[in-house]
């Protein structure tokens, strides 16, 4: 009894560390995981809208080699963000693209890529990137 005891002891702790080093967190302003995910988030929404941006961030969360992360582009003077000869102008100038866009990222071979990027979108668009990544349901903002 007592090693049946024991056992499940030292099995639970095993489980509690595994579920600790598994928990959510954001990366501070500043620190090397957060400019490695906000690189990769910069470099394809560049791409994406064809000009320079920083960003405001709203959220970021990570939990293991997943990131989810919510920010406003700013030009690079810190000045809202201007969509003009992008594909979004039309709908910018319709009022109909958010001030905020979000991103998940996956960490392979220690770099963070882009898999699911939302630019301005006025409704939940991550609603089943879990599943159609195998992203952990825990990364993602749901209530």
């Amino acid at each position: 009894m007592k090693i049946r005891t024991l056992a499940l002891a030292l099995l639970l702790t095993a489980a509690g560390g595994r579920a600790e080093a598994q928990r959510v967190h954001t990366p501070a302003a500043g620190t090397p995981e957060r400019r490695l995910l906000m690189d990769a988030l910069r470099l394809r929404m560049q791409r994406e809208l064809n000009r320079p941006m920083i960003f405001e961030v709203q959220q970021l969360r990570v939990l293991g080699s997943w990131a989810f992360a919510e920010v406003i582009p700013r030009k690079p003077d810190g000045g809202a963000f201007d969509y003009r000869g992008t594909r979004f102008e039309q709908a910018w100038r319709d009022g109909v693209v958010d001030d905020a866009s979000v991103a998940l990222l996956h960490r392979v071979d220690g770099a963070w890529r882009v898999v699911r990027l939302a630019i301005g979108p006025t409704d939940v668009a991550w609603l089943g990137w879990e599943t159609e990544t195998g992203a952990p349901r825990a990364v993602l903002p749901y209530p």
